[in-house]
């Protein structure tokens, strides 16, 4: 339990300024609805309770043919508890993360009108000379609603990456692994998304901006998801998973921070975390939700994030920043 606090600590502290930040926003501008941290928190317990279903089935496995089964299993989950626990918190601290972002998102067009678009839509023509869809379109149309589904699970991908970090042993590069998750939602998320205000090119038209993305091609989820998150937006509303930021991008920041913590706690997985980042990268610009700008501020946030997570833990860890991750054993 020592070393899991050199995560604990800092992270708490990360969530503590973001509430405190996010609580004095709220009282000024007092937006409708309450922070979703219920319908987080009850993700993560539904996440938790899957948790020790498998281990329960697992460890039944392992017992059945013992003379006492019961006891055997008790043993089992005896010797895993700290584990199970440790899993537990992480899973509540990372529902009060994600709440915060979506509670933060929704205060912004309270705040500031969403006024970066043109802005972004011009740094992508002085960078590539058109529209980042248009480049992507014949390479990703065929394959549309693959696309439009893998980006639709991102959600997923993200959460089983941090179960699976949570599940490791304590280590440095668990703590340095956890850390910047934190700070990539905090930093680049909450932060980053007052700094330049927009809502992505799926929603230029519905900002007022005229009809230049209109050929853009819409797919099934993200019309469902845009329509969705326009109604809560229009009424400045705090539902679950609401709110329209499209810069920096939290997607391609996120799978960015999954490609890291798969070279740093599960190697083989590389090569899949890699190929899922490229999909979020030209998924983003095709399906309509983000510039390119909006990837390459993403991912600068993360890599920032997750340079600063080391340099924290180098302070926090001086005599066990070069020691290896052990594998997780069920």
């Amino acid at each position: 339990m020592r070393r899991e606090l050199d995560w604990i600590i800092p992270v708490s502290a990360i969530l503590a300024v973001q509430a405190v930040a996010c609580l004095a926003l709220s009282l000024q501008f007092r937006p409708q609805g309450a922070p979703p941290f219920l319908r987080y928190g009850m993700i993560a317990a539904t996440v938790c309770a899957l948790l020790i279903a498998l281990f329960s089935l697992y460890a039944a496995i392992k017992s059945w043919r013992h003379p006492s089964p019961l006891s055997k299993m008790g043993e089992y989950f005896r010797r895993r508890r700290q584990r199970i626990a440790i899993f537990a918190l992480g899973c509540a601290l990372a529902s009060v993360q994600l709440g915060t972002l979506t509670w933060t998102k929704s205060l912004i067009p309270l705040t500031t009108p969403l006024w970066a678009d043109p802005l972004l839509a011009k740094a992508d023509l002085a960078l590539i000379g058109t529209d980042a869809w248009r480049i992507v379109h014949p390479l990703l149309a065929p394959v549309e609603t693959i696309i439009d589904t893998l980006y639709a699970l991102w959600p997923v991908f993200l959460e089983l990456t941090l179960a699976a970090v949570l599940l490791r042993r304590p280590s440095s590069r668990k703590s340095v692994t956890l850390v910047a998750f934190f700070l990539t939602i905090g930093l680049t998320g909450v932060a980053g998304q007052f700094l330049v205000p927009s809502g992505g090119p799926i929603f230029w038209q519905r900002l007022g901006y005229g009809p230049h993305f209109d050929a853009m091609p819409v797919a099934p989820h993200t019309r469902w998801a845009a329509d969705y998150l326009w109604a809560n937006f229009s009424g400045s509303s705090v539902e679950f998973a609401t709110g329209i930021s499209a810069f920096p991008s939290m997607h391609v920041a996120m799978a960015v921070w999954i490609v890291f913590a798969c070279r740093e706690m599960f190697p083989k997985a590389s090569p899949i975390a890699w190929s899922y980042l490229a999909v979020i990268v030209l998924g983003s610009v095709y399906l309509g939700w983000h510039y390119l700008v909006d990837g390459l501020g993403g991912s600068a946030g993360a890599i920032l994030c997750w340079l600063l997570s080391r340099s924290l833990m180098k302070i926090n860890l001086p005599r066990r920043r070069a020691a290896p991750a052990s594998p997780a054993t069920l």
